[in-house]
């Protein structure tokens, strides 16, 4: 290599980092981003599942389909208002049909998906990726298993994705030549992403690196002290965040470190080397590789490479430190980074080059996707068979007592039908005996009235606590004590149910 080469081989590295004029959202932008959000939502709701992923999507299933009667005090703030607010846009039958109980829940998650990739899109736009690599990413990141699979599914993760991808461009678009306005603004538009999920603070340390990105956008970086002050107005953002959550449960505006401490030691499981692979390998498959070598290459813009670093890694470690397996959700608020880093990656390949391994890489992570949906879909307990089985044994006027909460209750499409779900009466750690004076002369007197199921799902689950178990065995030992049973045997239920990852 000559003496000319080298210096022109660092002259485009040293372009590729300096500050440039800010990059800005043409209506191509906007157009292309509005297109990725609807085949985006489209594809997630026509994959939408048949059955719940965990008894929190039942209790959100529930919830969202009678949103007057929900309990708007939800811990996850932001959910319940993301799902009135797409009752308001979304026409329905567009996302999942009309007449399903659970088509808000379906539609949220599915609109929420696209929502997140359009704005994760548009982000990429504004760290500067072309417009071509920007909507590979942003598709690549559609068909990753993690984020399909939350589009798909009724629960949190999707709307929270959505959330933080949303919060986040807004931060890169203010107005960073009044940096300290734009900074304030900044602090005021954190507070969303704490308030819609409670693993966002995590994302602080590469919140401060995104807000120095954007302030690089248009001109020079914010020094030491500068960023130290962002900081601040970023953990000040988190502490209003909490109590807005705390008011929100009707629990008075007041903060309650104990109460969150205490959520966190009741749910943790610490550190265990299976989730490297449950929590990242598997739910973002060939996005890893890639995001590996984006942050090693260093003829990419190094403020990014850091801020992505930064974001992913202080997520991760929390997650792999407290433990609680959710399939790659509680790593999706950073997603949006992921997006960002290959399309900055493919940019700065040769567009030939980069086209054809976008192609290869976007048909493998969507076989990938493809097949994480189906094979959770296809793992049974679907809730149409559930509804057509208790319609069948129960019929009008009857009693369902069920075992496990796997399914909202029966009553939303069969209204003539009682449910009455055991395992929801039954606290973790709970003394059996009382609860089985409680609970088993209830459940003779509904016997002695009239037709009555009892749904043995707890038989199926591995993750249920040993006592509820032993609770449920001795309840359904007393009952065929007393009384005639007949088994009906479900074909919907597997011989046994995966604990969820």
């Amino acid at each position: 290599m000559t003496a000319t080469d080298r210096d022109g081989s660092a002259g485009r590295q040293a372009r590729a980092h300096a500050p440039r004029g800010p990059a800005r959202l043409a209506a191509a932008d906007l157009a292309v981003a509005a297109l990725l959000a609807g085949a985006a939502a489209m594809l997630t709701a026509a994959t939408a599942f048949g059955r719940v992923y965990t008894g929190d999507g039942s209790y959100l299933g529930a919830m969202t389909a009678d949103l007057a009667r929900a309990d708007w005090r939800y811990h996850n703030a932001l959910y319940l208002p993301a799902a009135w607010l797409c009752a308001q846009v979304v026409p329905a039958g567009w996302l999942a049909v009309a007449d399903d109980p659970l088509a808000l829940g379906k539609a949220t998650s599915a609109a929420a998906c696209g929502l997140g990739a359009a704005a994760s899109f548009l982000c990429c736009r504004l760290f500067r990726a072309a417009r071509w690599a920007a909507l590979a990413a942003a598709a690549l990141l559609v068909v990753t298993p993690a984020v399909w699979f939350f589009g798909s599914a009724i629960e949190v993760h999707a709307v929270h994705f959505a959330v933080v991808a949303v919060v986040a461009l807004a931060t890169l678009a203010l107005p960073w030549r009044r940096p300290v306005l734009a900074a304030a603004a900044a602090a005021i538009l954190f507070v969303v992403p704490c308030v819609s999920h409670q693993t966002a603070p995590l994302l602080g340390p590469g919140w401060i690196l995104l807000v120095q990105c954007a302030r690089r956008r248009v001109g020079r970086g914010f020094a030491p002290v500068g960023l130290l002050a962002v900081g601040a107005g970023l953990l000040a953002a988190v502490g209003v965040a909490h109590v807005l959550v705390q008011w929100r449960r009707g629990l008075g505006f007041g903060a309650d470190p104990a109460g969150v401490a205490a959520t966190v030691d009741g749910w943790y499981r610490g550190f265990a080397p299976s989730l490297l692979r449950s929590e990242v390998l598997e739910p973002f498959a060939l996005l890893v590789p890639l995001a590996l070598v984006a942050c090693a290459w260093r003829a990419l813009d190094p403020w990014l490479r850091a801020c992505a670093a930064t974001t992913l890694l202080t997520t991760l470690a929390g997650v792999l430190w407290w433990g609680v397996p959710e399939r790659g959700g509680y790593l999706l608020g950073g997603a949006f980074v992921l997006a960002a880093l290959v399309a900055a990656l493919w940019s700065a390949l040769p567009r030939r080059v980069a086209v054809a391994a976008e192609a290869l890489v976007l048909a493998a992570q969507a076989a990938l996707g493809w097949r994480d949906v189906r094979a959770f879909d296809a793992g049974g307990f679907q809730l149409a068979d559930r509804v057509a089985r208790v319609r069948q044994h129960v019929g009008p006027g009857g009693v369902l007592l069920s075992c496990t909460e796997l399914s909202p209750a029966v009553s939303l499409w069969l209204p003539d039908v009682s449910e009455h779900s055991l395992v929801a009466s039954l606290q973790q750690g709970a003394p059996i005996d009382a609860w089985l004076a409680t609970v088993e002369p209830l459940a003779l007197a509904f016997v002695a009235a009239g037709p009555v199921a009892l749904e043995l799902g707890y038989r199926g689950r591995a993750d249920l606590p040993a006592n509820m178990v032993q609770a449920m065995e001795r309840l359904e030992a007393a009952l065929r004590r007393a009384w005639r049973a007949t088994d009906q045997p479900d074909a919907s239920w597997p011989r046994r149910l995966r604990a969820p990852r």
